[in-house]
């Protein structure tokens, strides 16, 4: 700022000197007198001299100013350089390190300050953030990153895999006797996801009756508080609540906007309920989609009480309470709008208390930790790291055959390119099929699914590869479905030999859908226009005229015929539907599991975590054999991914968000330039991109 205001500042004083030595110059020249006006000269000269005189100083001062802005402009491009210097060598230094294995594994057990980790009598789970449902890569660039994010203090990679992993470990800790689940900052997930947490919970505490697990929050939402259900005490901040009151979908509808300002929808579709074009043809949601909403969402709100009766009448007390809201609202009046004290009165919370004095509680039972406010902690990270170690120093050794069940992720929309290792493109599947064909343990292949669908030629790609994989390689393949199956990601389920959702999941969705915008007449409005030449009507591109009508027809068969290649895919995994009415199963409908499996469009019902179980137990009757579950995601050691996941993670807070924003747009940038991929045109997804609680 500084800089600029003294090189505006020195620019100003120039261009005034310039002007002042024009002026100059132009007098001189007028003042060539004849010898019988010599007596003006002297005045004229000292005059001159004066205007000289100012004229310097003034080109002086601004000189000044220049060298000072420039001075400045140096060490600002200085330092500027020099961090980016430092951040390239932070980031070749971190490459180098991913890659030494053992000193990376050697540090883990360090804090930051170089004291050494142990295991604390408690048992920390801080679920800040987002659980994903897909474990982080095992690779050196993943406990490296961990590392940094150590040192800088940023919130972990929590997963799910991770949590059960932690809690089942320590089921045979006796170290452990209290466990403290954080839900404060906790994003909102998938009933299954926290439907995993909560059995892991289960499960630890039948092995483990006498260890205290408590649930804290400042606000719950539905999923950490279907979680906490399975715990032995939750608390809940005086000032806190419930921020759920059941399910609900609403969308933005568009088109009085369109028409207001000259847009066009272009849109193609196949499938009488494909309402994710609703918004763009309509200002209302129709009725046959939102009768199709109000059942789904009926039954997993009924699906969502029922599970939270590991605690004696929960369900019931919440489901009357925010039935009728007048009721709610009279009742709250009660308790002086104090929600926190009438969940405490309903027994739905069992104890008001906040964060600060629920640590100096258990500082009084285990003691200190780092801090005055804080007990002694171990992060379950930490815990499963420490675990890793004691394993890695005395393995336990086995005589039996090993043998694998390889889980492998669909989890997001369904996209042509690859941005991350968690997208579900055909990139990725691509990876870790390769990685299982090389791992000759694996027998039996789990597919996760939890998507809404997308690009039709990705999930095709990724169908036929998962064809291909099975005839190779002779593996069966389950799909497992966790919240949501619809559409394209249900075109991909259609690869495998078996097919079970979790109770709480939506499918089908089966239509086809292309989307645009045409701005012709905006364009027009104001005055531009376009015209040009062509061999073919088909091989025009319109921006600034209407599409013609044989493109249209063009793009609508296309549509339809995608469509009718879908639902004949549905069918011939299906030999039950291939003398059904596909108006029954298709026409862009969704479907609860049960209405699913009544259709034949799954084979049963069904969790992940059974399936996982049931795999394990049928491959271990055999008692010379030993199985094991892997999990394989793609490494994504990617040059753009790693910079960019870098900046994102680690350099918030150090920089503007403004600036944070425009690098990360040019990491995107240059990761695409070369690439031909374009954008698809047609599309298999719903109108949900997740459900989460």
């Amino acid at each position: 700022m500084t800089n600029c205001i003294l090189m505006s500042i020195s620019s100003f004083l120039i261009l005034v000197c310039q002007f002042l030595e024009k002026i100059m110059s132009e007098e001189n020249n007028n003042q060539s007198l004849p010898a019988d006006k010599s007596e003006k000269s002297p005045v004229i000269i000292i005059e001159g001299k004066s205007s000289g005189s100012s004229h310097k100083i003034c080109k002086s001062i601004g000189k000044v100013l220049l060298t000072i802005g420039s001075i400045i402009t140096f060490a600002r491009n200085l330092v500027f350089n020099l961090i980016f210097l430092l951040l390239i060598l932070a980031i070749f230094s971190g490459i180098y390190f991913a890659n030494n294995a053992k000193g990376i594994v050697e540090n883990t057990a360090v804090n930051a300050d170089g004291s050494v980790k142990t295991v604390s009598p408690i048992l920390y789970f801080d679920l800040s953030g987002t659980i994903h449902e897909m474990p982080q890569p095992d690779n050196e660039y993943t406990k490296f990153t961990k590392q940094f994010s150590d040192v800088l203090n940023t919130p972990e990679y929590n997963d799910v895999v991770s949590i059960e992993e932690a809690l089942n470990t320590a089921s045979d800790d006796k170290r452990i006797k209290s466990v403290y689940f954080n839900f404060s900052k906790t994003d909102r997930m998938p009933m299954p996801v926290a439907s995993r947490v909560k059995k892991a919970i289960l499960d630890y505490k039948k092995k483990n009756p006498g260890v205290m697990v408590n649930a804290y929050s400042d606000a719950y939402n539905a999923s950490s508080y279907l979680i906490a259900t399975a715990c032995d005490k939750i608390i809940l901040d005086p000032l806190g609540g419930f921020t759920f009151r059941g399910f609900s979908a609403s969308s933005l509808y568009f088109k009085d906007l369109l028409n207001r300002f000259n847009l066009s929808p272009l849109v193609f579709r196949a499938g009488e309920f494909k309402s994710a074009v609703e918004p763009f043809t309509s200002n209302r949601m129709s009725e046959p989609v939102k009768e199709e909403y109000r059942k789904a969402f009926n039954i997993l709100w009924f699906t969502y009480l029922k599970s939270l009766n590991s605690r004696p009448n929960t369900g019931s007390s919440i489901g009357n309470l925010y039935a009728v809201p007048d009721n709610y609202i009279k009742t709250l009046v009660n308790y002086q709008g104090s929600e926190a004290e009438l969940l405490n009165k309903l027994n739905l919370v069992d104890e008001l208390m906040s964060q600060e004095d629920f640590n100096a509680s258990l500082i009084k039972l285990y003691g200190q930790g780092k801090s005055i406010f804080e007990p002694k902690l171990t992060g379950y990270q930490d815990y499963l790291t420490l675990a890793s170690l004691s394993n890695h120093e005395s393995p336990k050794k086995s005589d039996k055959k090993l043998s694998s069940v390889a889980v492998i992720y669909g989890i997001g929309d369904i996209v042509d390119k690859t941005e991350s290792p968690t997208t579900f493109s055909p990139d990725n599947i691509k990876e870790v099929l390769d990685d299982i064909r090389k791992d000759t343990s694996v027998n039996n292949v789990l597919l996760y699914i939890n998507s809404g669908g997308g690009s039709v030629t990705a999930s095709e790609k990724i169908r036929n590869m998962l064809l291909n994989f099975k005839k190779e390689t002779g593996k069966t393949l389950t799909v497992s479905m966790n919240g949501l199956a619809a559409s394209g990601a249900y075109w991909i389920s259609t690869a495998a030999d078996y097919v079970y959702a979790s109770p709480e999941t939506i499918t089908g969705s089966i239509g086809v859908f292309s989307l645009g915008i045409s701005a012709d007449k905006l364009l027009n409005e104001y005055g531009v226009y376009e015209d040009g030449v062509e061999t073919s009507e088909l091989a025009r591109t319109s921006i600034a005229r209407e599409m013609p009508q044989s493109q249209k027809i063009e793009y609508q068969l296309s549509v339809e015929s995608i469509y009718k290649r879908f639902i004949t895919i549905v069918r011939n995994a299906h030999p039950e539907l291939q003398k059904v009415d596909y108006r029954e199963f298709a026409e862009g409908r969704i479907f609860t599991v049960y209405d699913a499996k009544k259709l034949h469009l799954i084979n049963d019902i069904d969790t992940f975590d059974n399936l996982i179980a049931n795999a394990k137990k049928q491959i271990e009757k055999d008692k010379n054999t030993i199985c094991k579950v892997k999990h394989f995601v793609p490494d994504g050691i990617d040059s753009h991914f790693i910079l960019k996941r870098m900046l994102s993670t680690h350099i918030q807070g150090l920089v503007s968000d403004n600036t944070l924003k425009m690098l990360l747009s040019w990491f995107d940038t240059a990761s695409v330039k070369g690439s031909n991929t374009q954008k698809t045109k047609i599309m298999a997804t719903s109108a949900f991109t997740s459900i989460d609680l």
